[in-house]
């Protein structure tokens, strides 16, 4: 079904974030008039979304029982990102041959460029726009747009503007990967752990959620994936793609093979003599970023782009906001905001990033059941961890796990104030230290998201 087929039908949006906004001007513009439905009642709307709402010229039906009142009374629907259909109004929508939707599915199924899609539990959004930045640098004769999750501009937005000489490309989500049947021309898997437990029901089904950026590809497309995570290597070895591994446990033929010592990255398989790309002089800190770094290169590689062209963008590529940026220096310590980090894998690979500075790390934050043994484990074991400042219900459950992994460091929090928190980094802190904000937890216990947290943490470390 085209935009041409909806103008006869009754249209529903599910939610009025980002995406469901988006959504809602691209249905405007192409002339129809939309019904709003989200959990939040008007009177909890910000202003922004409520002017937004009115400038559309758009009704809204709210409340607790918003999923029912747009199942009885739309034939599409469009699902928000993070919004999940309980099995009833599932079975309810199908006995009415509801049709359920979202910006994603609806992109990837009008879309006449080639798209490029990214996923992973962590590191998306840095080689979506590593990968971005290495085909914009190729200048290639053609556009090149970067959307999804890390993209400042939704993908509906361009959609009419896109023509099949064009690359997209996308950072998906679980939740957007969730109901598509069909994959990207070049689907690529990163790490898959554990994540959105609170949204998901079970590892399983998280896992499963991300298998539609290999599932649905055909013998033209290719997949890369990394062969190190069990998860990852299932995923990537579903659909008929041509299929290119990551590895930094053993070389690979067909693929990056990223040797951990030395800091290089070999690819192998995209023409006649091996590209070598060598990490030690790039901004981008952290070994896990090694990882993100092979594969946006392997995407350029196979695109035939020109090594040089790789190298130099690699080397002078800073790395995003709130993913262990570079912060600032005052009176001998250095600040490193590491926000993003909601997950005990991101906070392990943040502090082997410095693996002999004295680190202070800030820790915790709001709950979502995640196992925190390993990174307890690991904070133990560490030789240079001086400090770790905690906070949040995520920060109370993780003391008695560092006690009891014998660390020996100082140990302050937990802390329900974020004020709180810096005073005990600027009490322990001293010349020479290094202090990471790599929470390993959402932010909601203090903030409405990580950008938020990690805004926070930068106003007070530079005023």
């Amino acid at each position: 079904m085209d935009i041409k087929g909806l103008q006869n039908k009754s249209v529903g949006i599910l939610g009025f974030g980002q995406e469901g906004q988006a959504i809602a001007e691209y249905l405007v513009k192409s002339g129809l008039n939309p019904v709003v439905y989200d959990a939040k009642k008007l009177d909890e709307w910000s202003s922004l979304n409520l002017a937004k709402l009115h400038s559309l010229g758009l009704q809204a039906v709210t409340g607790e029982d918003y999923l029912q009142h747009a199942i009885d009374s739309q034939e599409i629907i469009f699902r928000s990102p993070g919004i999940r259909l309980p099995d009833k109004q599932q079975q309810l929508a199908i006995s009415k041959n509801i049709t359920i939707t979202s910006q994603t599915q609806w992109f990837f199924e009008h879309c006449p460029a080639k798209i490029i899609g990214v996923t992973g539990t962590k590191g998306k959004g840095t080689t979506s726009s590593l990968i971005y930045e290495i085909l914009s640098a190729a200048d290639l004769q053609s556009k090149v747009y970067l959307t999804g999750n890390i993209g400042k501009i939704q993908p509906l937005e361009f959609l009419s503007d896109l023509t099949p000489e064009d690359w997209v490309v996308y950072e998906l989500s679980s939740f957007q990967l969730q109901d598509l049947k069909q994959s990207p021309h070049i689907g690529v898997c990163l790490m898959v752990t554990s994540d959105h437990l609170d949204y998901h029901s079970d590892l399983n089904e998280y896992h499963t959620a991300k298998s539609a950026i290999s599932a649905f590809q055909n013998e033209e497309d290719i997949c890369i994936y990394n062969a190190d995570y069990e998860a990852t290597k299932k995923i990537g070895e579903l659909g008929s793609g041509q299929k290119w591994k990551i590895s930094k446990l053993q070389p690979v033929q067909n693929g990056a093979w990223i040797n951990e010592k030395s800091e290089e990255i070999q690819i192998s398989g995209t023409s006649e003599h091996p590209l070598i790309i060598s990490g030690s002089k790039r901004l981008l800190r952290g070994n896990h970023n090694l990882e993100n770094i092979a594969a946006a290169s392997l995407v350029a590689a196979i695109l035939q782009i020109p090594d040089e062209i790789i190298k130099k963008t690699v080397n002078e590529f800073p790395g995003l906001k709130h993913r262990l940026q570079f912060v600032t220096e005052k009176k001998g310590v250095k600040y490193y905001n590491d926000s993003i980090s909601t997950i005990p894998e991101t906070a392990i690979a943040a502090v082997k990033a410095f693996p002999e500075e004295s680190i202070v790390l800030i820790l915790g934050g709001s709950e979502k059941n995640l196992d925190y043994s390993e990174l307890a484990t690991v904070i133990g074991k560490s030789k240079n961890i001086k400090a770790v400042v905690t906070m949040g219900p995520v920060g109370k459950r993780v003391q008695p796990l560092l006690i009891s992994n014998n660390f020996s460091g100082n140990i302050q929090g937990p802390f329900s104030d974020f004020n709180q928190v810096m005073q005990a980094v600027n009490r322990v802190s001293e010349t020479g230290d290094i202090v990471i904000l790599s929470p390993a937890a959402p932010s909601f216990d203090m903030f409405e998201g990580y950008a938020f947290r990690g805004d926070e943490f930068i106003k007070q470390v530079t005023q």
